[in-house]
């Protein structure tokens, strides 16, 4: 399946907070013209009561949304109904996934658009269900890498302050601990 840079790419809480807790949400915009939230998605980001950069998450965020670069998105009637029975599990009895998973996977499948998360053990089941395109923290650094953003060093220090976020190790739970071991693996999708 080919994930093209003008595709909508619908953000999960754990992959849009993964680039802001290690500073480096402005990366994002550098690879994506804008990017998409459910207001579910948002909600779960005003409830962390962490500071990074002096600023709350939810305040980060609300400065992308007032700059255009964050769009705020409601599901429309179709979608809160599969969002209801994905989070409630009614037609299929399968994982009961959270609700900012289950917003950006109702987006994508009504809106052709592109799933951004790292919760891959709680979406896969629907990813391959609804042949829905993904992308994870780990293919967006290799994006950047690719598109000369950032170079293969940089990919380096933020993989590892990902692998290694305030005293714990891998709270990110990034698929191997160093870039160069993601690029050994066979998990490279490239996006034009």
């Amino acid at each position: 399946m080919t994930i093209s840079a003008t595709d909508k790419f619908f953000f999960d809480t754990d992959c849009l907070s993964t680039f802001i807790k290690v500073r480096k949400e402005h990366l994002l915009f550098k690879l994506f013209e804008k990017i998409y939230i459910p207001y579910e998605v948002y909600d779960e980001i005003k409830l962390y009561k962490t500071r990074f950069n002096k600023m709350y998450m939810s305040e980060i965020v609300d400065k992308f949304i007032k700059s255009g670069k964050v769009i705020l998105i409601e599901l429309e009637l179709k979608e809160q109904y599969m969002f209801v029975d994905l989070i409630y599990n009614v037609t299929e009895k399968y994982k009961i996934i959270g609700k900012g998973e289950a917003s950006v996977i109702c987006l994508a499948k009504y809106r052709n658009g592109v799933i951004a998360s790292n919760n891959m053990n709680d979406i896969a089941h629907y990813i391959n269900k609804y042949n829905l395109k993904y992308t994870t923290t780990s293919l967006i650094i290799h994006q950047l890498v690719l598109k000369n953003i950032i170079n293969t060093r940089e990919a380096e220090e933020i993989w590892s302050d990902l692998v290694y976020f305030d005293g714990k190790i891998n709270p990110f739970k990034m698929p191997y601990y160093t870039y160069k071991d993601f690029l050994k693996s066979n998990e490279l999708v490239n996006v034009n």
